[in-house]
């Protein structure tokens, strides 16, 4: 029936995202970059209980002081689920990818109505890019999934007026930014996105507020660690 149409829409949407991502790792296996190899010491070192420490330094910089650490956390507690070895992280990944999907169509369903949001979908479900990208060892496929999930949430909590999404959303960027630190510059720009999509000043700084100050929480907790451990 009609009524269960959106349903099979999303699980045909996750489907396919999700089996062409698994296929794409099974013939590509992990793919490692250079900085691959800093997130996945990071990782092993929060793993073997020596906290978050750079063991790969070389006498230079100290990758603890730059690289925010949302997607070693992330490698640690696959690795510590499933085992040391890449392939769990990158299935973990893909299916995060594929979860990208249906929040990105729930988003464009909510404002732009089903067929934006089945062309979105469709879109992001067969993007090359987004496949490879959850083939990588790095940051992108985590990011990816957590900022769609704030935007998303902001998306639900302005439409239902509901200050726990508002909440959750926050949270969730706050973690999105500890994956990807450049981040930081849409703090700034979500205030003026919501007045320009809202039209009410009020309204939007009201939300704008409900959601920055819980992403302040995991910043500040990232911010207090490097002032005692790198004094900046």
């Amino acid at each position: 029936s009609s009524d269960h149409a959106p349903g099979r829409r999303l699980l045909a949407l996750f489907l396919l995202a999700l089996v062409l991502r698994l296929g794409a790792s099974v013939l590509l296996g992990p793919l490692v970059e250079p900085d691959s190899f800093t997130y996945d010491n990071l990782a092993r070192n929060l793993l073997a209980g020596r906290g978050y420490t750079d063991s790969r330094s070389f006498g230079l910089l100290d990758a603890t002081m730059v690289v925010p650490p949302a997607y070693p956390a992330f490698l640690a507690v696959i690795f510590a689920t499933f085992g040391d070895g890449l392939m769990p992280a990158i299935v973990v990944q893909q299916v995060l990818g594929a979860l990208v999907v249906l929040l990105a169509y729930g988003i464009a369903a909510r404002l732009f109505g089903p067929g934006v949001a089945l062309a979105t979908g469709l879109v992001l479900a067969v993007h090359p890019s987004l496949i490879f990208y959850g083939d990588s060892v790095m940051t992108e496929s985590l990011f990816t999934f957590l900022f769609a999930a704030s935007i998303c949430l902001i998306v639900r909590g302005i439409s239902r007026d509901s200050k726990r999404h508002m909440v959750v959303a926050g949270l969730v960027l706050g973690l999105a930014i500890l994956c990807r630190a450049s981040m930081q510059l849409y703090v700034a720009v979500l205030p003026v996105v919501l007045v320009a999509a809202l039209g009410n000043l009020r309204r939007a700084l009201k939300c704008s507020v409900a959601v920055l100050i819980p992403a302040l929480i995991p910043l500040g907790a990232w911010a207090s660690w490097n002032q005692r451990n790198h004094h900046f």
